[in-house]
């Protein structure tokens, strides 16, 4: 009979978000037949995020899709604990203390809570939002007017995926990035530029090389203050500053913590019994923010657990919707010396080998390009 309130389980799972919930999934798709508690911070079912910064800010009606429904994750056998993060842990026990005061063992224990958004100093002001929640996305779309001046504080996904949703909802929009381009932790110079120009035709204005100084309340109104002396006023600020991997839990177990939690390719951290993965994990090849890396994190990290032998590395890989148009990027375009084409997917070379693909608008080319990662240029 499925358990809903357990006081130990073989695997506790702690995030109920996108990578905690693909875990609970993939762990019973691959056999085990243990216990499984999972428990999350938020009400919510574990969901997609991806249409936060796109869908969720356009209807007004939209709902969360979840990954399965309350009643699959019953059938399933996993006991989920929602709305209750854990304030309290003990290795040597191998015990969570619950917010409601509940106790609860694990004998493996998988951690997935993921990152919290990044905040700019400065005073709190209602105009002020960070989109990572269904919260978030809420609280901007009843915030939006025809008449509203947003200012979206960051040049990379969530940020220009915001500003492109809101574009033909308000009167003006502007995406202040404080590096000289936009995009530049995650896609090549080339693309990047495509966004900048596709946002530009779209009156979208992008002010490059342009890091905040500060903010000034006027009213309902924010000024945002550029380290340049220029101000820009809006009704509505996102801060779209990326962000910071959930470590507490990990502290309080005394994990390895370093920007993340510490993995090896199985995504075990330095306790043997406990996994990290999603947003919060480090691999050795460092955090990826991606719906990819949740879902491929979750089932290294089950596979691990069940002792199966690992699956090869998936190559790096996400995308971005923007205008209608979507960006397509996988491999690791740093460093790139030379370029070739594969019909209109471009090709990253380095050390005369194809170590990326990305494609705008071309999802054929650039599925037939990604399959060459790794070959000789």
């Amino acid at each position: 009979m499925p358990f809903s309130i357990p006081e130990s389980a073989d695997v506790v799972i702690v995030g109920a978000g996108h990578a905690g919930g693909a875990a609970a999934l993939t762990l019973r798709e691959l056999g085990f037949s243990g216990s499984i508690a999972m428990v999350g911070a938020e009400k919510h079912l574990p969901h997609h995020r991806p249409a936060l910064s796109k869908e969720a800010l356009q209807v007004a009606d939209w709902k969360l899709v979840t990954l399965a429904t309350a009643k699959e994750f019953e059938d399933r056998d996993v006991a989920l604990l929602r709305s209750d993060p854990v304030v309290k842990a003990n290795a040597d026990l191998q015990l969570l203390t619950l917010a409601s005061g509940r106790n609860l063992k694990y004998g493996k224990l998988v951690i997935a809570t993921g990152a919290a958004p990044r905040r700019m100093a400065g005073q709190f002001h209602p105009a002020r939002h960070v989109l990572r929640t269904f919260e978030d996305a809420t609280s901007i779309r009843r915030a939006i007017r025809q008449d509203s001046k947003v200012v979206v504080i960051g040049g990379g996904p969530i940020g220009l995926e915001a500003a492109a949703s809101l574009r033909h909802q308000v009167a003006e929009v502007t995406v202040v990035e404080a590096a000289p381009r936009l995009m530049a932790r995650c896609a090549p110079a080339d693309m990047a530029n495509a966004l900048a120009a596709l946002h530009e035709a779209n009156a979208v204005q992008v002010l490059l090389s342009s890091p905040v100084a500060s903010f000034t309340t006027n009213g309902d109104q924010v000024s945002v203050d550029l380290a340049s002396g220029a101000s820009v006023l809006a009704d509505i600020v996102i801060e779209g500053l990326g962000v910071a991997p959930e470590t507490m839990l990990a502290e309080m177990l005394g994990l390895s913590v370093s920007n993340g939690i510490v993995v090896d390719d199985s995504y075990r951290t330095s306790d043997p019994s406990v996994y990290a993965i999603g947003d919060c994990a480090t691999p050795a090849g460092g955090r990826q923010e991606t719906w990819s890396h949740a879902e491929t994190s979750a089932r290294a990290a089950s596979r691990s657990l069940l002792g199966m032998t690992p699956e090869p590395a998936p190559v790096l890989y996400f995308w971005s919707d923007q205008y209608g148009s979507r960006l397509q990027v996988a491999g690791d375009p740093a460093g790139a010396t030379d370029y070739g084409l594969r019909g209109r997917a471009r090709l990253y070379i380095r050390d005369s080998r194809i170590t990326a693909v990305a494609a705008l608008d071309a999802p054929r080319d650039f599925a037939a390009a990604r399959r060459l990662i790794g070959q000789p240029a």
